[in-house]
């Protein structure tokens, strides 16, 4: 069974999955990677962050991407440090800790709105909720 919808197809198993990722265990552990459904002749449907893995890109010190995280959405390990978004007053950027892929493509939705909503300029074209493919 599918349901029909603009955007695409998708199952009863795959609308589930997105209850699922308004839990509290969906965004700390269970929703990793889940399919989300709604693949259309446009798109391939969508994932779930897979915070679990994480997109490190090469071995220490990447220090842009996201480390894995199995249940937390932040890290406090000081291996897992990353650039400080900002400069701070000496003109000069920190650290700052790690935060999960999944924290990171929220975040990135609600920037998006609030430039809207303010009238700024929109963010970078950065997609931090594309699943990497391994």
């Amino acid at each position: 069974m599918k349901i029909v919808l603009p955007n695409g197809d998708i199952t009863p198993l795959q609308v589930v999955a997105r209850i699922g990722t308004q839990t509290c265990s969906g965004c700390h552990q269970f929703s990793d990677g889940a399919d989300l459904g709604g693949k259309s002749a446009l798109r391939d449907g969508t994932k779930w962050p897979n915070k679990a893995n994480g997109d490190l890109q090469s071995p220490p010190p990447d220090r842009t991407n996201h480390p894995p995280m199995a249940f937390t959405q932040e890290s406090e390990r000081k291996d897992d440090l990353r650039e400080a978004i900002s400069v701070s007053k000496n003109g000069k950027k920190g650290d700052r800790y790690a935060i999960s892929m999944t924290t990171e493509c929220l975040l990135d939705g609600r920037e998006k709105f609030m430039r809207q909503a303010l009238g700024l300029t929109p963010p970078p074209a950065v997609d931090h909720c594309e699943v990497p493919k391994k």
